[in-house]
This record gives C-alpha cells, structure tokens and sequence, in this order.
C-alpha cells in the first residue's frame, strides 16, 4: 500500500472499575468510556508548503497534549479543530450532532427474544416457572429491557 504523510491522534476517557468496600456489597461498576475522540490529518499532494509548515507547528504546539487530556478537559470537536488548523482560517460548514449510542445500537425485544430461542427449553421454563420479569441490559449502550413472563411466552 501506499505510504501518505499525515498525523494521527487518539484517546478514550475511561471511568475506572470501582467497587463497593463493603464484602458483601452488590453495587460494582465495570469500566466505561466516557468520551473518545482523536484527529488524522492527511496531506493533500498539491499543498502549499506554507499549509505543511503551519500544520507541522501546530502539531508540535498539541505535542503535549493528548487526546485523552483535551476531551476531559472539556475540548469539543471545534476547539481541538481550531489549534490543530490554527493559522490556516478553517470554515465550520455546518454542525451535527451525533446520534446517541443508543439511538445507534442494534439492540431490542426482537434480539433478546432471538436469544432466548437458543437457551435449553428447560432453563426459559425455569425463567417463565419463577413468574417474574426479566431485565436484560445490553452491554454495548446500556439499554434495559423489561419482559414480563406473557411476553416471553407469547413469542416463544
């Protein structure tokens, strides 16, 4: 393949693991992202070496910080824009908001309903014998679902 100059950053802010003190404590938080984010600038091959030269001060002005330090410091988008294209009067064309990551997660009754059709009949009537609901939590954007025993049974 072929090589291009450009640079390359990115970093992801993670809420540590933490756990209840207490031994016989139910509440435990798994690690999050909390915010990602990063740039790739690419060269194009009729930029003016006055571009290359300002990017390249530029980028060694943010050498110092990351990614990860920009974003939990409060930086959208448009500030590290802004030091990264420093000099060069970048134009913001329009602005969008991203999608929620449960607004774009695949998840729903239909998957989990899905799932439940490959567990052993014998542990979903065990399920549907304790005549509770079940919460199912999706592990890629957080989203519970409650399904009541009827549910369960009416598309089973």
């Amino acid at each position: 393949s072929e090589q291009k100059e450009g640079a390359l950053a990115a970093g992801v802010y993670v809420q540590g693991e933490s756990v209840g003190t207490d031994r016989n404590a139910q509440e435990s938080s798994a690690a999050r992202v909390l915010a990602a984010g990063g740039w790739y600038v690419q060269l194009l091959p009729f930029a003016d070496d006055e571009v290359v030269e300002r990017l390249q001060v530029n980028l060694k002005a943010m050498a110092d910080k990351s990614p990860t330090t920009m974003i939990r410091d409060g930086m959208g988008a448009e500030d590290i824009l802004q030091l990264l294209l420093d000099g060069l009067d970048p134009q913001i064309l329009s602005r969008a908001t991203p999608p929620s990551l449960q607004d774009s997660c695949a998840c729903g009754t239909d998957r989990i309903m899905r799932t439940l059709r490959l567990l052993p009949r014998s542990e979903v009537d065990d399920i549907l014998d304790k005549n509770e609901d079940i919460e199912v939590k999706c592990e890629f954007c957080g989203k519970r679902y409650n399904l009541t025993p009827d549910e369960i049974k009416a598309e089973l």
